[in-house]
């Protein structure tokens, strides 16, 4: 075998668990997304006039220096940035209202970044971060993540405009 042909073999291995770990990502990402509904015990969508607008949406992240939120997209997949450092991150707007037929609703944007090291998964979602296990395809304490978006956010409502307003990568959205 050529020298050539063992780094194409190499590089052919890499790929493969590269596109593995990508996909474990996403497997991870939609655990904590996947479960919010029903953790919150919220509603999956509301009619509009015109359309059905879903009380779970998700955001690109748009660069590494800066966590804001960038365009909405319709799926997971599409808002996911994988990062060089093998971790990973995605805009989650979470639609949030007076009462189920009052308008405006407005969607709270916050950034989840994660990073996994062997087993384990840290979740860090604004100032809150929990370790989590995740063997590539289940995560028994994916709870955990949720736990921390949800006191994220009940924090961030109690506040009143003109206290700490420390930078929490958080944000309200006008949807209706």
């Amino acid at each position: 075998m050529s020298r050539y042909q063992e780094l194409r073999e190499a590089f052919a291995a890499y790929k493969d668990a590269e596109n593995r770990f990508c996909r474990e990502n996403e497997r991870l990402a939609g655990l904590i997304v996947g479960g919010l509904p029903a953790y919150l015990g919220m509603p999956d969508s509301f009619t509009s006039e015109t359309e059905v607008i879903r009380y779970l949406s998700f955001f690109r992240v748009e660069d590494d220096e800066d966590d804001s939120e960038g365009a909405e997209v319709p799926f997971l997949h599409d808002a996911l940035a994988h990062i060089t450092d093998g971790s990973f991150r995605f805009g989650l707007g979470l639609l949030l209202e007076r009462g189920p037929d009052v308008l405006p609703k407005q969607n709270m944007v916050v950034t989840v970044h994660c990073h996994r090291e062997g087993s384990k998964a840290t979740v860090s979602i604004g100032d809150r971060e929990v370790v989590i296990s995740f063997d590539g395809t289940s995560c028994p304490e994916v709870e955990k993540a949720q736990a921390a978006l949800h006191e994220l956010l009940c924090d961030w409502l109690r506040r009143r405009p003109g206290e700490d307003a420390k930078s929490r990568k958080i944000g309200f959205r006008l949807v209706r």
